[in-house]
C-alpha cells in the first residue's frame, strides 16, 4: 500500500497586481520514506 498525500497551497502573486494563487498538488511516499510529486494544478 502506498502513501498517499494531497496539499493545497495559496497566496498572493508576487507581482502587481497582486492576484490570489491556489495550487493543489499530490505526492506519494516511496519505500524509503521520501515524498514524490505526482501532480500540481493550479485551482
Amino acid at each position: 500500500r502506498e502513501d498517499m498525500s494531497t496539499v493545497e497551497v495559496s497566496g498572493l502573486s508576487k507581482t502587481k497586481p497582486h492576484h490570489t494563487i491556489s495550487l493543489e498538488g499530490t505526492f506519494t511516499k516511496d519505500d524509503n520514506k521520501s515524498w514524490h510529486v505526482n501532480e500540481i494544478s493550479q485551482k
